[in-house]
């Protein structure tokens, strides 16, 4: 019975932290799509794919 509840908190943990890093991965994407954004203008060679 302890060994289900330990198993349990151990799930929600995982769960809570796979999420946390979910949301920190994207606010990181954001910062560095600002980054790359403000350290050089967009422009039609920077978003149309390389031929």
């Amino acid at each position: 019975m302890l060994h289900g509840i330990l198993e349990g908190t151990d799930q929600v943990n995982l769960q809570i932290l796979l999420h946390q890093t979910l949301l920190w991965i994207r606010s990181l994407d954001r910062i560095i799509l600002d980054n790359c954004q403000s350290s050089r203008p967009m422009s039609a060679e920077s978003t149309s794919p390389k031929t």
